[in-house]
């Protein structure tokens, strides 16, 4: 018997470029807090992310969240439970 799983390779490259926020470049904007999210594919260039939009070739070309809106969506909802659960320790 052999049992397959299917993943998506987005959310596998988001996780990835999530595991890396330490090396994000962090911005503000007219818009809000941003962050410049490097380029996996070309050394030295960085996108600008936020939870909603990237200005990726792919994010522009499908409309769609990216992987760097991914990663940023998931670097915020760490940050966040972290926030919390130091929150709490503090609190008991």
């Amino acid at each position: 018997m052999t049992i397959t799983t299917t993943t998506d390779p987005r959310a596998d490259r988001a996780r990835f470029i999530a595991s890396t926020a330490s090396q994000w470049l962090k911005c503000r904007t007219l818009a809000g807090k941003r962050y410049g999210v490097p380029s996996q594919s070309q050394p030295g260039r960085y996108f600008l992310v936020d939870t909603r939009t990237c200005d990726c070739p792919d994010a522009q070309r499908r409309g769609l969240p990216c992987k760097h809106v991914v990663a940023v969506r998931l670097h915020v909802a760490r940050v966040r439970a972290e926030q919390a659960q130091r929150e709490v320790v503090t609190a008991a």
